[in-house]
């Protein structure tokens, strides 16, 4: 188990680690004197809540005036609701406009009680241990298209904006002068990653990230890595994509070509089940049709039938 909690990185930044797992995402804190600024919230108030208490404890009169969302998904936005109203809340257009078609807190909550099984008990198991009173979709206050800048202090901070990549608006948040990049879920460690959007665009988002020259990624999930961990996230979309292509060909539908898809030497990353959604988003990166059928609810619930199977784990090319 990796380190959790609020962990100093290099020249006042930090990262605020959780464990692996669906919902558990990190943060990012940027300082500079007396200010800051916040990279992501968490999935409840209370999981932010308890965040901004270890921060003031290690912190004592910092202020957090500004709050960067790297992506609309609600495990990194959804406690937003914890912080002081006169925090900036700050994300790229597509971020934003993502954050309008993002599953609420109450419908998730219905989601754990009247879904269908196996997503019902699925959904339960990953999500059940989440208290969502009082989580709500953050209302954004500055947007941006591209990249932009932030100034704390007198350190510059580069907002980038990406995607689709993970979601239709992903953002990275580099801090060049302490070699630091909060990269949202573009990365993903110890656990599988997930193309919601495009798996073309995640490949991209880690070219682009790779060209930072950052030393220290701070992932949206997991512990601290290197820089060029960005080639094994990478590889993993590569490895994908090349399934999906040979697959598409056989004219083998998406969430069979997922079953089928051997892990190789990804075997180890947690969650393999959620290769169902980056296969999804593979066959629409290559102009091949996934059903109109097949809403997020269809194939979180093809993801759930999935970690059920004996093939979760893969198996060999069609």
């Amino acid at each position: 188990m990796h380190e959790t909690g609020l962990t100093a990185l290099a020249d006042g930044t930090y990262a605020f680690l959780r464990r692996p797992g669906w919902g558990w995402s990190n943060s990012g804190l940027i300082t500079d004197g007396d200010e800051a600024v916040l990279v992501d919230t968490a999935y409840t108030l209370a999981l932010t809540e308890q965040m901004l208490g270890e921060i003031a404890v290690a912190r004592p009169g910092l202020a957090i005036t500004r709050c960067v969302l790297t992506h609309g998904n609600g495990d990194h936005a959804y406690g937003a609701q914890a912080l002081p109203g006169s925090v900036e809340i700050i994300t790229s257009t597509a971020c934003a406009d993502s954050l309008e078609h993002e599953i609420a807190p109450a419908v998730m909550v219905a989601a754990m009680a009247a879904s269908p099984d196996p997503l019902r008990s699925y959904l339960a198991e990953h999500f059940g241990h989440f208290d969502f009173t009082g989580a709500a979709v953050p209302a954004v206050d500055t947007t941006f298209e591209g990249r932009t800048e932030l100034v704390l202090g007198t350190r510059r901070i580069e907002l980038i904006g990406l995607g689709p990549a993970h979601t239709t608006g992903d953002v990275a948040v580099h801090v060049p002068d302490a070699g630091v990049l909060y990269a949202g879920d573009i990365v993903f460690c110890e656990d599988t990653p997930i193309a919601w959007a495009s798996a073309l665009g995640m490949i991209e988002a880690c070219r682009t990230l790779t060209g930072t020259g950052a030393r220290l990624i701070v992932p949206g999930h997991g512990p601290v890595v290197p820089l060029d961990y960005l080639e094994e996230v990478s590889s993993y979309f590569e490895h994908l994509l090349e399934h999906a292509t040979r697959c598409a060909s056989a004219g083998m539908p998406y969430h069979e070509a997922a079953a089928c898809m051997p892990l190789a030497h990804f075997a180890h990353l947690g969650l393999p089940e959620r290769r169902m959604i980056s296969m999804a988003a593979a066959y629409r990166d290559l102009g091949h049709s996934v059903g109109e059928e097949e809403s997020v609810e269809r194939i979180l619930f093809r993801t759930a039938a999935l970690a059920q199977s004996p093939v979760a784990v893969g198996s060999a090319n069609p």
